[in-house]
């Protein structure tokens, strides 16, 4: 028990990090942001019906929680584009940080990538390495 408590007490004594990135989405801004808050968004209808179970949200919170980031949000969806676009730019709105895991396998309802690229009004666009 005094270990436990003792661990306790230098993760609350210790110092926070000093997050400070240039995102994509911070370019058009000031450029320099601090990432105190963060979202993760599970996408696949798989996650929702059971057939797949959700480890990388854990994952997530896990290194969040060691590098001083509040994570606040899991949110999980099914594979639809307008959820998955309406829910991205409504997370990237109200957190620093948004991680996405999910949707970008080979089968036909991954569309994550065109989905998000929807979202935020950019082209996606395939590398000429990636073929």
């Amino acid at each position: 028990m005094f270990s436990r408590v003792s661990h306790i007490a230098r993760h609350f004594s210790r110092s926070l990090p000093n997050y400070a990135h240039t995102s994509a989405a911070a370019s058009g801004m000031s450029g320099t942001r601090m990432i105190r808050t963060a979202a993760c968004l599970i996408i696949g209808d798989e996650v929702l019906g059971g057939k797949t179970v959700d480890t990388n949200s854990a994952f997530m919170a896990k290194w969040c929680f060691s590098h001083g980031v509040a994570l606040q949000r899991i949110e999980t969806i099914p594979d639809d584009a307008d959820t998955i676009a309406e829910s991205a730019r409504r997370l990237s709105a109200a957190y620093d940080f948004v991680v996405t895991s999910g949707g970008i396998g080979p089968t036909h309802d991954d569309i994550t990538y065109s989905s998000l690229a929807t979202a935020f009004g950019v082209p996606l666009v395939l590398h000429e390495g990636a073929q």
